[in-house]
């Protein structure tokens, strides 16, 4: 079962980082859209993978695939007659390539320890054969579904084969382990969608998926702060492939769009509404809504609430004065900031330690996005001051580095000496790699 702790480090790992200076506070919406897991190893033409065993068992546990070995032989005729008649029909290599993690194992008359190994490990005698497998990991052995052995037509073998993968899905393992209730849990609905996803069945999946985004957090307030994170990424991976999908996220983007624009979202329908842009590849639309949203406007509140998510944004395309304007006083946001890991360092929470440096670095993040704006108005004196407080927070190499490399982006060659100087002061030769490699070549040194 997955907790509401492991659901959050998913949402971190699986949304792609925002491009320079900085990455958004917790609780905003992620900078770009959620970016897939690791692709599935690419089929050949014959819907088979060219993977060692080993190696396709990991991209069957990875991909929540059942894993298919295909043994034939070029000295037998029955497997030649399968090879040339239903393992060469489209649709079955189709639902090879698309239902499974499938390898061929050719074996010569003398197979070689491993191979041999292999055969006598799971009972392969008679060919040509295809054993369908339920791939496990050390916990959970993998364990044989049923196999096709003998010649087939390729009717016959869809069928057959059709059923034992059906059989492997991890959904339905799952599934008969669900008890009384299990649907109205966020985070086991949440497990099973992702094996849907994995086994792309995008119907399904979306059902599951769409009720964990749409009432998961009302059924466990924990589970809120993943539903842009984890769960968006796979809604965003089905939404690929299966148009409904799509349409999902975009009636509910234009719905979110909408309330924002009367000025009565509530602070989660803003961050919605932001995520949905970026995942949807409609980047641009944050920041045309938040300009139309003027000083005035009756949303004040939606205002500001949308502000801290396209802040970034309004930084990389060059609008420093509109995000200096949008933060008041960007010195003493960093400060509250700090004030707030204070505090929480003092709270240490077992087995959230991941989290905790994670937020610590987003403070320093933070201050780090104001402090090429403030030195591109010329307001240097804050800017060193609003350095000082980030040196003294987090005195480290990256930080150092991270300081300069602004300084120069602004132009800035002066500040950027500044801080050279400082971290050279403050640093152990050993401590300042990345520092030194900042400042080479643009400064000279």
């Amino acid at each position: 079962m997955l907790n509401a702790l492991t659901l959050v480090l998913m949402s971190f790992t699986q949304v792609a980082p925002a491009p320079a200076p900085a990455r958004p506070a917790e609780g905003r919406a992620p900078m770009d859209s959620t970016a897939p897991a690791d692709e599935v190893p690419s089929a050949g033409p014959n819907g088979l993978r060219s993977l060692a065993p080993s190696a396709a068992e990991k991209a069957a546990i990875l991909h929540r695939r059942p894993l298919v070995l295909v043994a034939t032989a070029s000295w037998s005729a029955p497997s030649q007659r399968l090879v040339d008649g239903a393992l060469a029909d489209a649709d079955v290599r189709r639902m090879l390539a698309d239902r499974a993690i499938a390898i061929p194992l050719d074996v010569p008359r003398a197979p070689d320890a491993e191979l041999q190994a292999l055969l006598k490990r799971h009972r392969i005698v008679d060919l040509p054969a295809l054993v369908v497998l339920e791939a496990g990991g050390a916990a959970l052995p993998t364990r044989e579904i049923g196999r096709v052995v003998g010649v087939r037509d390729a009717a016959q073998l869809q069928v057959e084969l059709g059923k034992l993968l059906e059989a492997a899905r991890p959904s339905r393992a799952l599934l008969a382990g669900f008890g009384p209730g299990a649907m109205d849990n966020p985070g086991r609905r949440f497990e099973l969608a992702r094996a849907l996803v994995g086994e792309r069945a995008h119907g399904e999946a979306l059902e599951h998926l769409l009720w964990c985004y749409d009432r998961g957090g009302k059924s466990d307030p924990g589970f809120r702060a993943v539903r842009n994170g984890a769960v968006l990424a796979q809604l965003l991976l089905v939404a690929r492939e299966h148009e409904p999908a799509k349409l999902a996220l975009d009636t509910r983007r234009a719905a979110a769009r909408a309330a924002v624009e009367a000025g009565v979202a509530s602070p989660e329908l803003v961050v919605d509404f932001v995520s949905l842009c970026r995942g949807l590849g409609r980047r641009d639309e944050p920041i045309a809504v938040y300009d139309t949203l003027v000083p005035g406007h009756p949303g004040r509140a939606v205002r500001r609430h949308l502000f801290e998510e396209v802040v970034f944004d309004l930084v990389a395309k060059g609008r420093d004065a509109d995000a200096l304007e949008g933060a008041g006083d960007p010195t003493a946001r960093v400060e509250r900031r700090i004030e707030e890991q204070k505090l929480a360092s003092l709270r240490p929470i077992a087995g959230a330690e991941a989290l905790q440096l994670r937020a610590r670095q987003r403070v320093v993040e933070e201050g780090l996005l104001w402090y090429g704006p403030l030195l591109r108005t010329d307001r240097r004196l804050e800017a060193n001051a609003l350095a000082d407080r980030l040196i003294a927070f987090e005195p480290s190499d990256a930080t150092f580095a991270q300081l300069v490399r602004i300084a120069l982006a602004s132009g800035k060659t002066g500040a950027a000496k500044d801080v050279l100087t400082r971290g050279r002061a403050m640093l152990s030769a050993d401590r300042r790699p990345a520092l030194e490699a900042a400042a080479a070549g643009a400064l000279g040194v």
